[in-house]
């Protein structure tokens, strides 16, 4: 069986193997790859991968190979589309793929995004996406510009903004001075003090280093953004019954413990288990009311991102 998948999820093919006692083949495909090579692989009439994984907002680029996913009936299913979070998956995934969209792309984990600080630097740290803009700020604020259309589309969307404030946001937050870079290295680049503020960063990056006693602190705003991340199986592999298998695996309790485990810090999707970092789940409960699966259309995609650009002058 053969899976492109983001990588981090090796504790859960390694369980799967043992239980069905099959070798899992991983390719590791960063970025959109996964999607260009899946596509002109079918496109092309040749055999590919057996199971997909990939995040949810680059899940309109499977469009047009959808017909290419199979339908799978998966435990937990009715769980995942409970509360904001939920309907929004359920609505976004649906106006991409149509009405059988929940048997099609499957939803086993989710990251917030959030603000990270440096906690010997910032004594009042910001928790609104207005205290970002505080003066006290500029200049020390680190971002990635990859992003911003994510910010844009999550505030115009999802968040109650209007497209006029959110794009004024954007501006405004565009005087701060930022100092861009990317978000894997943002925690670092936060702790060695080049900035002291990392916004609309994964909060997935925060665990390990707390868990070596770093001072990298984090809040998230009222209402926020999430990235997801998901699974399809496929039928343009060798092992169409196998890829059910392992999609049906991973929306198991025990494969969501596992795959959470392996994104270092990612919430499960299903309400009723915990996450794997306490530290995490009593931020997202102290400060969090109402979170959105930030999925977005492939015209919205390239709306967002053609706006942000145009708003930043990248």
């Amino acid at each position: 069986m053969l899976i492109y998948h983001q990588g981090s999820d090796v504790a859960l093919i390694e369980a799967f193997e043992e239980e069905h006692d099959v070798t899992v083949n991983r390719e590791a495909l960063n970025g959109s790859e996964w999607a260009t090579r899946y596509i002109s692989e079918t496109d092309a009439g040749e055999t590919s991968a057996d199971v997909l994984n990939f995040n949810g907002g680059l899940a309109n680029l499977l469009t047009p190979a959808i017909d290419t996913i199979q339908s799978v009936d998966t435990p937990n299913q009715d769980k995942v589309y409970t509360g904001a979070l939920g309907s929004s998956i359920e609505e976004s995934i649906t106006n991409i793929f149509g009405d059988d969209a929940k048997q099609l792309i499957h939803t086993a984990y989710h990251n917030p995004f959030c603000f990270l600080y440096h906690e010997e630097a910032v004594s009042e740290p910001p928790a609104t996406f207005e205290d970002i803009l505080d003066s006290r700020f500029e200049g020390r604020i680190g971002a990635a510009q990859y992003a911003m259309y994510n910010v844009l589309g999550t505030m115009d969307k999802f968040l109650g903004y209007s497209t006029e404030e959110a794009e004024n946001y954007l501006a405004d937050f565009g005087e701060q001075d930022i100092q861009w870079g990317g978000i894997v290295d943002m925690p670092q680049t936060i702790l060695s003090g080049e900035v002291d503020v990392g916004f609309w960063m994964l909060l997935n990056r925060v665990p390990g280093f707390r868990e070596d006693g770093a001072p990298l602190g984090v809040t998230l705003p009222p209402k926020t953004g999430t990235s997801t991340g998901h699974y399809a199986a496929t039928d343009a592999g060798d092992n169409p019954e196998l890829a059910r298998e392992f999609v049906k695996f991973a929306m198991t309790e025990e494969g969501q413990e596992l795959v959470t485990e392996g994104e270092g810090g990612s919430e499960p999707i299903n309400p009723d288990m915990s996450g794997r970092s306490e530290y995490i789940q009593n931020q997202i409960d102290e400060y969090v009311d109402e979170m959105y699966a930030v999925i977005f259309t492939e015209e919205e995609s390239a709306t967002y991102n053609q706006r942000a650009s145009e708003i930043l002058g990248f």
